[in-house]
C-alpha cells in the first residue's frame, strides 16, 4: 500500500514538469533534445523529447549505458505539438546515477543526427536546485535518490561487497539537497 501511495504521487509529479536541455541562443534548425523528464510507477522511465526534426529517413533511436546499448527504439511516433517523444524503460533504481546517451539515426549513417546524455540523478538535482519547483517535489527527488542509494548498497550487501559513500547515487549531493529528505515515516491511512 505504501509504495502505491508514493509511485502514484511521483507519476503525478514527474509527468507535470520537464528539464529544458536547450539554451535560448539555439536554433531550431537541426534535430536537438530540447527537454527531458522522468516517469516513476512500477519502474522507472526517462523520457527525451525532440525537436527540429521533420521525420525522415528514421533509422532508430539507441540508448546507450555503460558503454553499451541498452535499449533501442525503432518506431518514430510524433507528438501534437511536433516532437518526438523516446522513453528508455531499462532502468534499475540503482542505475538511476548513471549517465543515459540517446542517439538518433537516420538510414544508412552511423553517425547520430542528435544525442543528448543525462542521468535520472541529473534531473533529481535540477528540480532541487530550481525555485520553479515546490518544496513536495525537491523532497520527492531527494527520497527518489536515497532509494537508489539504498537498492545500491541493498545489491551490494547480496553480492558480499560494501560500497562506498562516494559509490552511491547521493555522493556528490549537498547538505541542502540532503535536507529535502523525508525526515519523518509518513502515516498511511486507509483510504479505501
Amino acid at each position: 500500500m505504501k509504495k502505491r501511495i508514493i509511485s502514484l504521487v511521483l507519476v503525478l509529479c514527474m509527468l507535470l514538469s520537464a528539464v529544458p536541455m536547450v539554451s535560448a541562443t539555439e536554433t531550431a534548425s537541426d534535430p536537438k533534445f530540447v527537454e527531458y523528464n522522468i516517469v516513476l510507477n512500477e519502474s522507472i522511465a526517462v523520457n527525451f523529447r525532440l525537436a527540429g526534426y521533420d521525420g525522415k529517413n528514421f533509422d532508430r533511436v539507441d540508448f546507450v549505458m555503460d558503454g553499451a546499448v541498452a535499449q533501442t527504439v525503432e518506431t518514430l511516433k510524433k507528438e501534437d505539438d511536433g516532437t518526438y517523444l523516446f522513453r528508455f524503460t531499462e532502468l534499475s533504481p540503482d542505475e538511476m546515477g548513471k549517465p543515459i546517451t540517446v542517439n538518433v539515426y537516420l538510414q544508412g549513417s552511423d553517425t547520430p543526427v542528435a544525442t543528448a546524455t543525462k542521468s535520472v540523478k541529473d534531473y533529481a538535482v535540477y528540480v532541487m536546485n530550481s525555485q520553479a519547483y515546490a518544496v513536495e517535489m525537491k523532497t520527492a527527488m531527494m527520497d527518489m535518490l536515497n532509494y537508489g542509494a539504498a537498492f545500491q548498497q541493498y545489491k551490494a550487501a547480496k553480492a558480499g561487497k560494501e560500497l562506498a559513500a562516494t559509490e552511491l547515487i547521493t555522493s556528490g549531493l549537498t547538505e541542502t539537497q540532503k535536507a529535502y529528505a523525508t525526515q519523518t515515516d509518513p502515516e498511511l491511512k486507509n483510504i479505501s
